[in-house]
């Protein structure tokens, strides 16, 4: 069987697009024959990345019925917005071809609003239980079920000697700084946890992101403003996927406090490194948390047009001092190297086991089988 796959391009590093590849690389192993329908910024070419897989570029979504054509499937796995994917459900019947959709909510309300995509789809396949329970809300007779994102363990693997290696204590947060990440929240917390705690000379907030992109929060004034100038660094490197993993595995913790979250990849990365996170429990990210990453406890924040009876607009609130308190648990336990060894075998451990990577890829055969 040929299977397509539309997304961002397998060949950049994008969060679909990393999520893209291992679904595209693991069905080859399979024996199914896999093109990759992607989009880039960037002018790639066609290629042929291994004996069953292969990158078909997309310049924009008009040429995608000549793409397509130029290179048919006998299916359609849709991984993305349906802002950026709209023009192929206008045209599914055009396509003749069966219509999945790994699909994810970040937030509320219920989209009603997107029946019409989803009526179109074969199946779909939801990347949390949030984004299932939302669907089944909807129409309870959608063609839904539950598969999660995952990522490969023999890429992402804990190396708890990488940690001895690099005292003190690092949080991560890696992010674009989109409002709904939360990062001034976060760097309140920061703040409390770092001036309660004495100011510490070894703890180091990193935030891995682009602070100059235009229309997002503006990192570099609120560090300098909050007085954490030397606490908070800024990195925005553009790193390999094993650079990223070295650094997940160095690293003390990772944290993730944002307002809507489908899923939340770099605690996922983290987990599967053996590194404990500091998630909110709510949309997607409620999935993880399990085990002994430390969860803050949201409440449901909803905005209504005037006299209005349905929200149009839900997002998550965290208050910053439950947050610091996470930190400063994560902090404490970070002081002993064997406290931090056994959570993180124990994270790694149920990590892997929640979101096997052979589980998706098996779901997504038995799914592919039925065509």
């Amino acid at each position: 069987m040929k299977v397509g796959i539309v997304s961002d391009d397998i060949r950049t590093i994008s969060g679909i697009a990393q999520q893209a590849k291992y679904l595209a690389e693991g069905l080859a192993s399979k024996d199914f024959s896999v093109v990759n329908f992607g989009f880039s910024y960037k002018r790639l070419a066609a290629e042929q990345l291994s004996h069953n897989l292969y990158a078909e570029p997309i310049l924009d979504i008009d040429n995608f019925i000549v793409t397509f054509k130029k290179n048919p499937t006998d299916c359609l796995i849709l991984i993305g917005d349906p802002l950026y994917l709209q023009y192929i459900f206008d045209v599914r019947e055009l396509l003749d071809v069966p219509l999945y959709w790994w699909h994810v909510l970040d937030s509320g309300p219920t989209p009603y609003y997107n029946l019409y995509y989803y009526r179109k789809c074969d199946s779909i396949a939801c990347i949390s239980q949030y984004t299932k329970t939302q669907l089944l809300k909807i129409d309870s007779l959608l063609p839904v079920e539950y598969i999660p994102h995952t990522l490969p363990e023999w890429v992402y693997k804990p190396d708890f000697i990488a940690k001895k290696k690099n005292p003190g204590f690092v949080l991560l947060w890696s992010n674009r700084c989109l409002t709904r990440k939360n990062l001034p929240l976060l760097l309140l917390a920061w703040q409390q946890f770092w001036i309660d705690a004495g100011k510490p000379a070894d703890a180091t907030l990193v935030l891995h992101t682009n602070p100059a992109i235009a229309d997002e929060v503006n990192a570099p004034p609120l560090i300098q403003s909050l007085g954490l100038n030397t606490t908070v660094r800024i990195d925005s490197e553009r790193y390999s996927e094993t650079e990223m993993v070295n650094g997940y595995q160095a690293v003390s913790g990772v944290v993730n406090v944002s307002s809507r979250e489908g899923f939340g990849l770099s605690t996922l990365q983290a987990g599967m490194c053996g590194t404990l996170s500091i998630l909110v429990n709510g949309y997607g990210m409620a999935d993880q948390c399990i085990g002994h990453n430390l969860i803050a406890n949201p409440s449901l924040a909803s905005f209504y047009l005037q006299g209005g009876m349905q929200p149009i607009d839900e997002h998550l609130v965290v208050d910053e001092k439950h947050v610091a308190e996470q930190i400063t648990r994560l902090y404490n336990m970070n002081k002993s190297f064997e406290t931090m060894t056994y959570c993180g075998k124990e994270q790694a451990r149920l990590t892997r086991q929640t979101f096997s990577y052979t589980n998706m890829l098996d779901s997504w055969a038995r799914i592919l089988d039925k065509q």
